[in-house]
């Protein structure tokens, strides 16, 4: 879903752009600091489905992070559904943007009713052990699994040309292949997570669909598997959470939604101790 700083105490982003590293580049979350690189998808070996996701990964032990408890809101008060050890695989699994209030067979006017405080909902919190304010928290995406199946739309009123685009609208796709058809021209399928970051570290309740200067919903589609991003940590345990997976997303969601799918993201989570950042740092160097 889509994204739009203050940049201390993991605050709300509200005044400055946040940076995010593209290898030796700079770009602005969402796309708007202009092209960063290749525009060409990761080499891919085929899109494995969320059933065989963990298979693939490693051959570590993987640790379930099923979202049996999802929390709407970064609140560093929410309890920690699952407690690890730095260094640990976890496989997060997560529902789409809607949070299931929308399926397949879907239409523009269930998109056009949809309560959006069920939006973005994010799988976690996740205590890393040992982690502290002033360290870094280091996620490396290992695999993503998507569902066979995804949507984009227009809500009422959401996205960056809501006045140019009034009414409601409601699309499906089949991801059960390589890629989508839009109008005649063919796109690869890019997975990637919208959402990953940690607990803020002000008190209070701050909503999962702006990101924070501790991540978030950044929506950076370079958040693909094989990426790693840096997360500034402001609270004990550093309470990780992530969701909203995409099928394929261009430079930011100007229309407020990308494809957005359910999806299985296996993670490594490990810390850099007494290494502070001020923001998230994506390396995609490794991809």
């Amino acid at each position: 879903m889509l994204a739009s700083d203050g940049l201390e105490a993991g605050l709300p982003f509200r005044a400055r752009p946040s940076f995010f590293y593209k290898a030796d580049r700079i770009f602005q979350a969402g796309g708007r600091a202009g092209r960063a690189g290749s525009s060409q998808p990761p080499r891919r070996a085929g899109l494995p489905t969320m059933r065989n996701a963990m298979s693939k990964a490693t051959a570590t032990r993987v640790l379930a992070a099923h979202c049996t408890s999802l929390h709407k809101h970064w609140d560093r008060s929410v309890p920690p559904a699952h407690v690890i050890p730095s260094g640990a695989t976890i496989a997060m699994t997560c529902p789409d943007a809607s949070n299931g209030l929308l399926a397949a067979s879907s239409t523009a006017a269930d998109i056009a009713t949809i309560d959006f405080s069920h939006l973005d909902p994010l799988c976690g919190p996740i205590y890393v052990e040992g982690a502290a304010p002033g360290d870094t928290l280091v996620v490396e995406v290992l695999d993503l699994a998507m569902a066979n199946w995804g949507w984009t739309g227009l809500l009422n009123g959401f996205g960056l040309l809501a006045d140019e685009f009034p009414q409601p609208y409601f699309r499906s796709f089949d991801l059960t292949g390589t890629d989508i058809d839009l109008y005649g021209v063919k796109f690869p399928l890019q997975p990637m997570m919208g959402v990953l970051g940690v607990a803020p570290g002000m008190p209070g309740e701050f909503p999962s669909i702006p990101p924070t200067c501790a991540g978030g919903n950044i929506d950076v589609r370079y958040l693909t598997a094989g990426a790693t991003i840096y997360l500034p940590v402001f609270n004990d345990g550093a309470l990780l959470s992530g969701g909203d997976g995409h099928g394929l997303q261009g430079e930011g969601e100007i229309s407020g939604t990308a494809i957005e799918a359910p999806m299985t993201a296996t993670l490594k989570v490990s810390l850099l101790k007494g290494q502070a950042l001020r923001a998230p740092v994506l390396d995609i160097s490794t991809r």
